[in-house]
Order: structure tokens, then sequence, then C-alpha cells
């Protein structure tokens, strides 16, 4: 019965430390167990939170790229206005150039054209009062000389016809210089009066 009670007794102290034993292993698996909660916990919100960190980065690079880019539109539309802009006032300047030569031109065109005509009447003028001039003296010399013989009166005819001639070269010379026709007409009638009367 003593050795019966050791044995118990021994049992007993064998599943104590079997107890004790299995308790401290359960106690040390719930030790890593929370451990490697823990860790797992840490690391799920470590990557969250790059994750996270990762999205505002994405978000942002994003934003900055559209604003990259519509403020690299918005100075190319700044610098297609200014190019048009700059453009049109250069072809206006040409526009405006080029009328003013134009309006030189043409004022200079017509000053010689004034000139001209001035130059052409002054010219009329002065034949029509040579034509008149040897008119006078053509009709005072054949009053004069009325009585005299035939060869005289033969002479001045002669000489008539003459300056009828360089009346009519002068005019054709002058309507070929492209002289207006209202300013040929005082020499015409001239030579008209001037063939009636011889």
């Amino acid at each position: 019965e003593r050795q019966q009670l050791e044995h118990e007794a021994i049992k007993k102290s064998k599943e104590l430390r079997v107890a004790k034993l299995r308790a401290q292993q359960e106690k040390a698996q719930d030790k890593r167990m929370a451990q490697d909660e823990f860790k797992a916990k840490k690391a799920f919100e470590a990557n969250e939170k790059v994750m996270r960190q990762k999205e505002a980065d994405d978000r942002a690079k994003k934003r900055e790229t559209a604003e990259t880019i519509d403020r690299e539109r918005k100075q190319q539309e700044a610098f297609k206005a200014a190019e048009r802009s700059a453009n049109a006032a250069q072809e206006r300047l040409a526009d405006h150039v080029a009328q003013c030569i134009d309006q030189e031109t043409h004022a200079k065109r017509m000053a010689v054209r004034a000139k001209e005509v001035d130059a052409h009447a002054s010219y009329i003028d002065k034949l029509n009062q040579q034509f008149q001039d040897n008119a006078t003296r053509r009709k005072n010399k054949a009053a004069l000389e009325t009585n005299e013989n035939a060869a005289q009166v033969k002479k001045a005819a002669k000489e008539a016809i003459v300056v009828d001639k360089i009346r009519r070269d002068a005019i054709q010379k002058l309507q070929k210089q492209g002289v207006p026709p209202e300013y040929l007409r005082p020499l015409q009638k001239l030579h008209g009066r001037s063939s009636t009367t011889s």
C-alpha cells in the first residue's frame, strides 16, 4: 500500500510537471501567436500606409501632369494669339505702306501729266499766236499787193500753202503726242479760215 501511494504520488507529480510544461508551452504558443498577430497587424497597417501614400502620390502626379498640360495649352494658345495679332498688324502695316506708295505714285504721275498738259497748252497758245500773226501779216500784205503783178500774187499763194502745210504737220504731231482734242480745235478752226481765205 505504501508503494502504491508513492507510485500515485510520483504519477501525480509527473502529471503536474506535464501539466505545467503543457501550460508553459501553451502560454509560449499563445505569446508567439499574439506576437505573430501583432506583427501581421503592423505589417498590414504599414502596407496600407504605403498603399495610401502611393495612391496619394499617384493622384498628386496626375494632378500635376494635368496642370502642366493645361498650362502648356494655355501658353500655346497665348502664343498663337500673339502671333496672329502680330501677323495682322504686319499685314495692316504692309497695306498702309502699299497704299501710301500708290498714292505717292499717283500724285507724281498726275503732277507730270499736269505739267505735260500745261506745256502742250502753252505750246498751242504760242502756235495760235504765231499763226494769227502770220495770217494778219498775209492779209495786210495781200491788201497792199492787190495791184501788183500775178507773180507776186502766186508767191503769196505759195507761202499760204506752205504755212497751211506747217500747220497741218503741227496738228498731226500734237495728235500723235496725245494732246487732248480740245486744245487742237483753235488750230483746226484757224486752218479752216486760212484755207477759205486763200
